[in-house]
């Protein structure tokens, strides 16, 4: 007869190491220093049109991805600005790491007394907009983290966790202190399809998105595509999934049965608005 207990141990022993085995590649240096030369941004002084090559180098020496660019390159400081970025792309940057709960930890920023700071300024952010960090970890895998923008204008996100706590409604400034990051949008041939996405998406994400208990298991234990009105339990990157799910949207980039921030980093559905501390050749693990 078999015994119950050496059968449910040997269950969530094949559960880590599957769970475990399909994160192996989700690892990643927490940080990326530019390994190239700056380039001069003086050269894009008064210039309101960008060949591809010119958004290419832009991204690489700044951080700023084209949408971010066309929203900047009318302003009369559009060249310090491209400057003020660029320098803090390669600056070094020292960063520490505190505990959420005992299975979680997020890294952060930090000045030489070891105080937490903000190390970038974002370009300008926009509802529907999406945030992927690869600073944060779970039982010592960089899983990363994700949020939505839900009101830019006040700075709100929305996002879960850690452990214990339910989604709600945060401040973005916090992210700023991390040692990565990377803004998404949803590509312009997707929002141009239905005007009223994005503010589908904010009324639905704030009406029927918080509150939600912090789970680990969506696509574990439970069905990740199974979305009913009122999701019951949800995390960082399963609840950014199903806020665009809700609106017939699949951001999850391999379609498999969990979503992590990696996933939605790799959607081909979003386009770079900022990276920071990320590879611009390889936002994560190619």
């Amino acid at each position: 007869m078999k015994n119950p207990l050496i059968s449910t141990t040997s269950f969530f022993s094949i559960l880590f190491f599957s769970i475990l085995a399909r994160y192996r590649y989700i690892s990643a240096h927490n940080h990326y220093y530019p390994d190239y030369e700056k380039n001069d941004m003086l050269k894009y002084r008064k210039q309101t049109t960008f060949s591809q090559e010119d958004y290419n180098n832009i991204l690489k020496q700044t951080g700023l991805g084209r949408a971010a660019v066309d929203s900047l390159k009318h302003r009369p400081d559009f060249t310090d600005v491209l400057i003020r970025f660029q320098s803090n792309m390669f600056r070094p940057v020292k960063y520490a790491q505190a505990g959420y709960f005992f299975t979680t930890r997020r890294q952060y920023a930090i000045d030489n007394s070891g105080n937490e700071i903000p190390v970038y300024e974002f370009a300008p952010v926009k509802n529907g907009y999406v945030l992927v960090t690869k600073s944060s970890q779970t039982l010592g895998i960089r899983n990363g983290h994700a949020a939505l923008v839900v009101d830019a204008a006040n700075g709100s996100i929305l996002e879960a966790g850690p452990v214990g706590m339910t989604s709600h409604i945060s401040d973005i400034s916090v992210w700023r202190t991390y040692p990565t990051m990377i803004m998404l949008k949803l590509k312009d041939e997707i929002i141009q399809k239905n005007t009223s996405l994005i503010r589908n998406l904010i009324n639905d994400a704030l009406n029927n998105l918080t509150d939600i208990p912090y789970k680990i298991t969506p696509g574990i234990l439970s069905q990740k595509k199974n979305i009913p009105d009122k999701i019951p339990a949800s995390n960082c990157s399963h609840l950014i999934w199903a806020a665009f799910m809700r609106q017939g949207i699949d951001i999850d980039s391999d379609g498999g049965p969990i979503v992590t921030p990696r996933d939605i980093a790799r959607s081909n559905l979003f386009e770079i608005v900022q990276i920071y501390g990320v590879n611009p050749n390889c936002i994560w693990n190619c």
